[in-house]
């Protein structure tokens, strides 16, 4: 709720619902560009994941696009390159069996000592795994450096707009993306 209790609410606002997207599976299949095959009366799809959350709307209260009927029947994840690293973190606030606060997960793919490709997924943030464009672009092309990493944490969550009570998911989650992309540079 935007004006009641919304200390666990979204940070972004990209629906009229603040609920947040409670997986911690979703962000990271998300992050290694995952498909998921469903079945349906009209036969067999193959989805990105990418494509498959949306939003819920006044007049569509779902977070997928898929219609009555479908079902997910697999996950289809790529192979990594070798030149890949990759990790999940998320902060909550009990040790276990809780929903996070906030979650980061990152897939980076190298040419030296240079980020080639970047993905950067938001959870906890939004009603959906939120793809972070912003972060992956202030990473590519760069040494994952101490720099890199604080202007990617930053623009992470840059558009971000806290509500009363959440203003606090803003630096925790710069600094568990700041923390998620340290672990990547020692690996």
């Amino acid at each position: 709720m935007k004006d009641g209790e919304n200390r666990f609410a979204a940070v972004f606002e990209q629906s009229p619902c603040t609920a947040v997207h409670p997986s911690d599976v979703a962000p990271v299949l998300l992050a290694l560009d995952a498909k998921v095959r469903t079945v349906h009366p009209g036969g067999e799809t193959s989805l990105a994941l990418a494509d498959l959350y949306r939003p819920p709307e006044e007049a569509r209260r779902t977070e997928t696009v898929l219609d009555p009927g479908h079902l997910i029947t697999s996950i289809e994840i790529p192979a990594s390159a070798d030149e890949s690293k990759m990790t999940y973190l998320k902060a909550m606030d009990r040790k276990i069996w809780a929903f996070a606060l906030v979650g980061v997960a990152v897939v980076l793919r190298f040419a030296g000592t240079v980020v080639e490709d970047a993905h950067v997924v938001l959870s906890g943030v939004s009603n959906i795994p939120v793809r972070s464009g912003a972060a992956e672009e202030t990473l590519r092309g760069r040494a994952l450096d101490d720099r890199s990493i604080e202007d990617a944490a930053r623009a992470a969550f840059a558009t971000a707009a806290p509500l009363r009570q959440n203003g606090y998911k803003l630096t925790l989650g710069v600094n568990l993306l700041r923390r998620a992309l340290e672990n990547l540079k020692q690996d």
